[in-house]
């Protein structure tokens, strides 16, 4: 099973890719509901694989595919990862999340039970079966969903603002932007950029991993 060192070995994008399919599709080492439920054996990897070596997969692959990149010690106090470009520099990375609230867990707490969850609906728990049940698949529209994703992912943003450490090159915030504004009378991205230009960033680049590309945010 893939473990904590594997990840801080420097790789390019695609042999980063490849590692987390692997690890992905291997049921024998991590059963499916500890997987989904982050629970017994998966509960450091599978955090570590999806909230922070993968967002920098698809980041360094954005940034040059002869790259190599990976995780820093558990112990570094600083940046989470590093992209070593082919001419020597080296970009440091601080990553965080900014979908893994109290709803994406309880999703997952389902998933672990073999239910069908979907990412836009209200999870609620039972009060008397302590059981976490789905309200609707889309509660909301689509205009405030995306708004309320800008929200979270400016939250986020301005949690590590408050813990910057000096040398740290790139902000890289993973967010699972599932629905886009195609016809509306809103843009997610202006929308975004203004409330980190409203924060005062000490970051010198913020890049947004939506699951399908890297959007540039300058602060």
């Amino acid at each position: 099973m893939t473990n904590r060192q594997d990840l801080e070995i420097p790789r390019t994008p695609a042999e980063m890719k490849s590692l987390i399919i692997d690890f992905a599709e291997d049921r024998e080492s991590i059963p499916d509901a500890e997987y989904h439920s982050r629970r017994g054996v998966a509960k450091d990897i599978v955090k570590v694989i999806f909230e922070e070596y993968a967002p920098l997969q698809i980041l360094a692959k954005h940034t040059a595919h002869d790259c190599k990149a990976y995780l820093m010690p558990r112990s570094n106090q600083g940046p989470d990862g590093v992209i070593e470009l082919s001419s020597g520099e080296s970009l440091r990375i601080q990553i965080t999340v900014a979908d893994q609230n109290h709803q994406a867990a309880m999703g997952r707490e389902r998933l672990s039970e073999e239910l069908v969850t979907f990412p836009v609906s209200k999870k609620v728990r039972n009060p008397r079966t302590r059981a976490v049940e789905e309200q609707g698949r889309i509660f909301t529209t689509r205009k405030m969903r995306l708004q309320e994703q800008v929200t979270m992912i400016a939250k986020a943003v301005q949690g590590k603002n408050e813990n910057y450490h000096d040398g740290t090159d790139i902000l890289l915030v993973s967010a699972n932007i599932v629905l886009n504004d195609e016809g509306l009378d809103y843009s997610w991205e202006e929308d975004l950029r203004a409330c980190i230009a409203r924060s005062g960033s000490p970051y010198p680049r913020i890049c947004i991993d939506t699951r399908k590309g890297i959007v540039e945010v300058n602060p």
